[in-house]
């Protein structure tokens, strides 16, 4: 701890999903509470300082304890008598390599974002080949592109897509290996603290996630802080689910960067300034493909919740403006007699609410209708059974109130109708952030995947099936 000189030994393990810091010891003394039971007198630790076994710094936040053996030796030991702690393990959430933090509010001037296939995304060609005919020379130039960046006035920030090339290992060998790189730089008009780059990183992230058209993961994130006039390039961990990031090539994306170049700046603005519901909606959709549950019904529910969500964002959403609800709401509270139990009352108050809200159905419909037919056709064949079967089947899972003999989706028309509802709230997504409805048509109509998916999921009914109780 900073306050702190005193050294314990232990171990770290980090698996992507969580931190833990195994001590022989502990960083604070126990106090008994029981015969053989005590418990740790600080339960967390805002900072912890370590060094590795070959020098390295480390810096740990936000470390608390979860399992204890405290160095008990008598039942004679009265309450509230400290003692040590023998061992100890303790979860954290943020690891900085390479220095010693103070605070978490201490300031970094820029962040680099390592992620998977960037240059394959981007479709930069920085190398060319001159091949003679008898194979006997072979001359490969390589250019690197010029670094690209786009100020986010709204977020005080650039963003930079940042090329570079790894060089060949020396001696050469038979097979010397050239590689083209690129990644994302976020530089902040003035530092800022590690928190801000973590959540502006999880944004970029989730955005390419989105146009790439599936699960993506940064691969490392380096924060840059100036010491002495210098940058120093320290690398940050912190815990997140654990996704399988599938391989990428050039032509495996949705929608590729030199589709939206000419609009970028504009789409990344509106990707960070999303409502706090768009948010929620591409945040469920993102988790589900991240990690998506064996149970079909599980992958179904956060992708129609994502769906219900966006559909609050519509001028169909409400019966009457909200003001004048608002009016109307207060008249109706008014006029309930005072005689009545105040938990009536408050019930009461509880159902208007959501009075004002019209239906799920109605609310879809209206998003879908927005939407060119060219774009609607990307996921389903009639809007009207498509919606129909989505929240027939949502209210059951929700509810588990279907009679027999209603329609819902089960068995296969579940399973692709999760695959229409994914594709559905992606577009939305890219559509309220500022790609052009005719590049989605474009890039999505003419994906191989897509295309074979869909041959597929026209033959079967959009509405369901019969619902029997087993």
């Amino acid at each position: 701890m900073p306050e702190c000189c005193q050294q314990v030994a232990g171990e770290f393990d980090y698996n992507e999903e969580k931190m833990s810091l195994s001590l022989y010891g502990g960083l604070s003394r126990a106090t008994v509470v029981a015969p053989f039971n005590a418990s740790p007198d600080t339960p967390k630790h805002n900072i912890i300082h370590g060094n590795s076994l070959d020098g390295c710094p480390i810096t740990l936040f936000n470390a608390f304890y979860t399992k204890w053996n405290s160095n008990i030796t008598s039942l004679d030991l009265k309450p509230k008598t400290q003692v040590d702690l023998r061992a100890s393990r303790l979860s954290c959430s943020i690891l900085i390599k390479g220095i010693h933090l103070s605070s978490e509010n201490e300031p970094f001037s820029k962040c680099q974002i390592k992620i998977p296939f960037l240059e394959h995304w981007i479709g930069k060609s920085p190398f060319k080949v001159q091949v003679d005919n008898s194979l006997s020379e072979i001359n490969i130039d390589y250019s690197r592109p010029e670094n690209e960046e786009f100020e986010i006035n709204d977020h005080d920030c650039y963003v930079r897509l940042v090329h570079l090339a790894s060089s060949p290992a020396i001696p050469y060998g038979t097979s010397p290996q050239v590689r083209h790189i690129s990644h994302l730089e976020i530089e902040p008009y003035e530092p800022q603290s590690m928190e801000w780059f973590i959540k502006y990183t999880s944004e970029l992230v989730d955005f390419l996630g989105v146009t790439y058209g599936g699960s993506i993961l940064s691969k490392q994130i380096n924060l840059y802080k100036k010491i002495s006039e210098e940058n120093q390039i320290v690398p940050i961990y912190f815990c997140r689910k654990k996704a399988k990031v599938e391989q990428y090539e050039r032509n495996s994306f949705m929608v590729r960067y030199e589709d939206i170049k000419s609009m970028f700046q504009e789409i990344l603005t509106g990707w960070l300034n999303a409502t706090h519901k768009e948010k929620l909606a591409r945040n469920m959709l993102i988790s589900n493909e991240r990690r998506p549950p064996d149970f079909l019904e599980l992958r179904f529910l956060p992708l129609a919740h994502a769906a219900e969500v966006l559909s609050y964002e519509t001028d169909y959403s409400t019966i009457v403006e909200k003001h004048e609800f608002k009016n109307i709401k207060k008249e109706m509270l008014d006029s309930v007699s005072e005689k009545i139990p105040s938990e009536l009352k408050q019930s009461i108050n509880n159902c208007l609410q959501w009075a004002n809200g019209r239906n799920l159905k109605g609310k879809l419909k209206s998003v879908l209708n927005d939407l060119e037919e060219k774009t609607r056709s990307l996921f389903c064949v009639d809007s009207d059974l498509f919606i129909d079967g989505i929240v027939n089947t949502r209210n059951h899972y929700t509810h588990y109130s279907t009679k027999p003999g209603k329609k819902i989706l089960q068995g296969v028309e579940l399973h692709w109708g999760i695959q229409k509802l994914s594709l559905m709230v992606r577009i939305l997504l890219l559509l309220r952030s500022g790609v052009d409805e005719k590049i989605i048509q474009t890039k999505f109509g003419s994906d191989n995947r897509l295309a074979v998916e869909r041959v597929v999921w026209m033959e079967i009914c959009e509405e369901g099936s019969e619902y029997r109780v087993n």
